[in-house]
C-alpha cells in the first residue's frame, strides 16, 4: 500500500469482544492495532460493494457465474441428460 500523508485522527468505540479480537488478529499480523484497524478499514471501503439483494442469498450465484468447473459439470450433465433422451426404449419405438 502507498504511504500516505494522515490528516485526521478519530476514535471510535468498539464493543469489548470486537476490541479484544482485533487486538488478537492484530498481534497475529505483527502489526500495531492502530495499523491493523487503518488496513483493515482502507481494504473495506476499497473493495466495490456489490448491489444490495432483496435475496441476499442470490450472492453465491454470483461467484458460480465465474466457476469453470461449475460451468463444466453442467454441460456434462446436459450432455447426459441429451443422450438419455436419444435412446428409445423398445417398449416406445412403435
Amino acid at each position: 500500500m502507498a504511504s500516505a500523508k494522515y490528516v485526521e485522527a478519530a476514535t471510535i468505540e468498539l464493543p469489548d469482544a470486537v476490541h479484544k479480537k482485533a487486538k488478537a488478529r492484530a498481534r497475529a499480523k505483527g502489526v500495531a492495532l492502530n495499523v491493523y484497524l487503518k488496513d483493515t478499514l482502507v481494504a473495506q471501503i476499497d473493495t466495490p460493494e456489490r448491489p444490495t439483494l432483496s435475496k441476499p442469498w442470490m450472492h453465491i450465484f454470483d461467484d458460480l457465474k465465474r466457476d469453470s468447473a461449475f460451468h463444466a459439470e453442467i454441460q456434462r450433465i446436459n450432455d447426459v441428460i441429451e443422450s438419455e433422451f436419444e435412446n428409445v426404449e423398445p417398449e416406445d419405438a412403435r
